[in-house]
């Protein structure tokens, strides 16, 4: 099935607005089909472009096509359309992830693609494209034909970086002991050559490593990658497959990279794949709301849309760690603004706008455990924060559809406990602690209803400060 622009056109501009119940107001996401990895981010010429990973026709992770949207104040997008498409020799079966880089006062793109060949094997190709004057990608051809020897066809999401002004890519890779890695190519004459495998300590880590991208903070290095295959405890790595980061320092001679402990960069149930871009002195990091290979969890299927994008966030470096904060952008959505203030109290409760936005100053007093719920009808999920474990919970078990089950991660709250959530109308984000650590999910609400949120603690909070605001829709146009 392939739709014509015609076609196209009339079918995205009679499913916008989007006005499902479940549609989200001010998270990225289409009114068909399935969304997930971002690509290609990049700021050029002004503009700050967004494609991602968009199949219009189901929601089967099959026709892996580039979307592609753009904006100046993360408000305000572009409609979206779609800008890279399978059908080559070289990506009949998958336009998948890839990055964006300004070379020649071109905004070009790197991405891998899909091909199954006669035996139904797998065959990755790296490949090359330029973004056009009518919003689509201009296949230039193939960069890398074949995986490195000692590798499987795992082989993908390249991601591009500069050092001493000199071009390299990394992407993930899995060897032929069913291991991930990451591979390191460098531009050298106007061709890639394969550098090696990056030497980490991690060891045997999962038996994929995907989406790897390589920043810089001042003079540390970053690696960020989605490893699958890891074995989940109690606080960590729950999901079927995590995201996270080592910061250290990187040798391009040796390609040895001396890093401390792999964290993870959300700790909620639908974060995934994320993308980091550089722009204006800011690293921006969008990410896949959803989960591959749990499409039971999203029901919105039914209704011929699924997942979304999170809020753009900036990334923090300090000491060692990287904070995230929603951009400020976003405040411009802001309005409606509710203050509260309270002293010596165990128990809230208050309504919340559709679409909301809830800043929480809490200084914790006597209590060792503080509960808050959030209520859809008879409905709810529950965020508990245990101070004397120092974990905080998720549940999302009281919930009729869509995903369950409980999340927990460590939260360092001595006395002052802040929480940054975002509500929309079925994505949850929380930033606790500043940055500190996110979580992010998926809810899928029966009732359509503004939410309640109700505090319950067990002894006197001494102070609890909250600021709330209703939030606005982004638009498309």
């Amino acid at each position: 099935m392939v739709w014509t622009n015609t076609e196209y056109k009339e079918k995205l501009m009679a499913a916008l607005p989007m006005k499902h119940p479940w549609h989200n107001r001010f998270h990225i996401e289409m009114p068909f089909g399935l969304i997930n990895d971002p690509n290609g981010l990049s700021f050029y010429q002004g503009e700050y472009h967004i494609f991602y990973q968009w199949n219009p026709y189901s929601c089967e992770h099959k026709h892996k096509s580039w979307g592609y949207i753009k904006t100046t104040d993360f408000v305000h997008y572009t409609l979206p359309c779609l800008a890279l498409v399978p059908g080559n020799s070289f990506d009949l079966d998958g336009c998948y992830t890839g990055c964006g880089f300004v070379e020649q006062d071109k905004l070009q793109f790197v991405y891998t693609g899909n091909v199954k060949n006669d035996k139904n094997e797998r065959e990755s190709y790296q490949c090359l494209g330029s973004l056009q004057a009518d919003g689509t990608i201009k296949k230039e051809g193939v960069l890398i034909a074949k995986q490195p020897s000692g590798y499987t066809a795992h082989f993908r999401d390249p991601y591009i970086f500069y050092r001493a002004g000199e071009q390299y890519m990394v992407l993930g890779i899995q060897n032929e002991s069913l291991k991930g890695h990451v591979v390191l190519y460098h531009k050298k004459a106007g061709s890639w050559e394969f550098a090696g495998e990056i030497k980490t300590n991690l060891g045997d880590f999962g038996y994929m490593w995907e989406c790897p991208n390589m920043l810089r903070f001042a003079d540390v290095d970053v690696l960020l990658f989605s490893p699958q295959g890891l074995q989940s405890t109690e606080t960590k790595w729950q999901n079927l497959y995590q995201t996270g980061y080592i910061v250290g320092n990187f040798n391009l001679s040796t390609l040895e990279l001396r890093h401390g402990d792999f964290e993870e960069v959300d700790m909620g149930f639908d974060f995934y794949a994320p993308q980091v871009f550089e722009a204006n002195g800011r690293h921006l990091m969008l990410g896949w709301i959803g989960m591959p290979d749990r499409g039971e969890d999203y029901p919105t299927s039914d209704k011929g849309w699924m997942f979304a994008l999170t809020i753009m966030r900036e990334l923090i470096m300090k000491n060692g760690h990287l904070y995230q904060r929603p951009i400020h952008e976003i405040e411009s959505l802001r309005s409606n603004k509710t203050e509260l203030f309270r002293r010596d109290l165990t128990n809230y409760q208050g309504e919340l706008p559709r679409g909301s936005e809830i800043l929480l100053d809490l200084v914790l007093g006597e209590t060792k455990q503080i509960k808050f719920e959030f209520h859809f009808g008879l409905e709810k999920i529950t965020f508990t924060y245990d101070r004397q474990k120092e974990v905080l919970c998720i549940n999302r078990n009281a919930m009729k559809l869509g995903g369950k089950g409980i999340r927990k991660f460590k939260l360092v709250a001595k006395t002052n406990l802040r929480l940054h959530f975002f509500i929309d109308r079925t994505v949850i984000e929380l930033f606790c602690q500043a940055g500190e650590k996110t979580a992010t999910l998926m809810y899928f609400p029966e009732t359509d209803c503004s939410p309640n949120l109700v505090i319950k603690a067990d002894g006197l909070v001494t102070s609890i400060k909250a600021s709330i605001w209703q939030m606005g829709d982004i638009e498309y146009k």
